[in-house]
């Protein structure tokens, strides 16, 4: 009964979903590669540190050495942690900026398009950018108003 209505298929535009998909795996992949990153630098500057310590401590002993590597290792994540955000974080709103861009322009013309096609005001036909999405709605769009005019 609650299923009246509801999609069998998952991959309605194959194409533009696919885009989409690939963008955000793309993404993550970006994230998860600098994430990657610094932690192999981390580690490396742990290790280094365990052997060549930076600093000089009041007691020779493995526990004093213990604590302050640990303490450095504390720090050096919590600054790879707040660079990994800060670096990823602005090209995540870069990409999602440029692709809303690219739906949102788009649905905003045809919007437009649809209206002035209702009051009989439109003789030109819909044009969408270059790499716009929904130029096959656009198309059709077109199709239908010289449909429309021969009429």
């Amino acid at each position: 009964m609650f299923l009246v209505g509801r999609r069998k298929k998952i991959l309605i535009n194959k194409k533009f979903q696919l885009r989409m998909i690939l963008t955000v795996l793309l993404l993550m992949f970006t994230s998860i590669l600098f994430a990657g990153a610094f932690s192999y630098f981390i580690t490396m500057r742990i290790e280094q540190e365990r052997h060549y310590p930076i600093y000089e401590t009041f007691e020779d002993t493995d526990e004093v050495r213990t604590v302050s590597s640990l303490f450095l290792a504390e720090s050096v994540i919590a600054r790879a942690l707040l660079i990994s955000v800060l670096i990823t974080f602005p090209l995540a709103l870069i990409m999602v900026l440029y692709y809303s861009h690219r739906i949102a322009g788009p649905l905003y013309h045809i919007e437009k398009h649809l209206g002035l096609m209702i009051e009989g005001e439109c003789s030109r036909p819909l044009r969408l950018r270059k790499g716009d999405e929904f130029k096959e709605i656009a198309e059709k769009i077109n199709r239908l108003q010289d449909t429309l005019k021969e009429r």
